[in-house]
């Protein structure tokens, strides 16, 4: 089975072996791949960074769940009401 890897900030983190990579396309660079473990200081700076994004995303979320909660607690929504207050809340959630 394959598992897709997650991208955040052009790396991408796999869990497995413990390290970022991220293709590089600048001119003036070779292009190839660069890779980051976790272990190196480098890998420590990046992982916490995408720990700190992480948490901001899923608090993000929680709010936008509670907004949704106090919605549909002021209000019963159902079909087409329901549906865009469900896409709004969608987008607003992706920024």
């Amino acid at each position: 089975m394959v598992e897709e890897l997650v991208v955040w900030n052009g790396w991408t983190i796999d869990l497995k072996l413990r390290q970022f990579r991220k293709v590089i396309k600048d001119p003036d660079y070779i292009p190839g791949i660069r890779f980051v473990d976790f272990d190196s200081v480098e890998g420590c700076e990046i992982f916490r960074e995408y720990v700190k994004d992480m948490e901001a995303y899923h608090n993000q979320c929680a709010n936008d769940y509670v907004g949704i909660q106090l919605a549909l607690d002021d209000k019963t929504f159902s079909g087409e009401d329901a549906d865009i207050l469900a896409r709004e809340m969608y987008n607003g959630a992706k920024g």
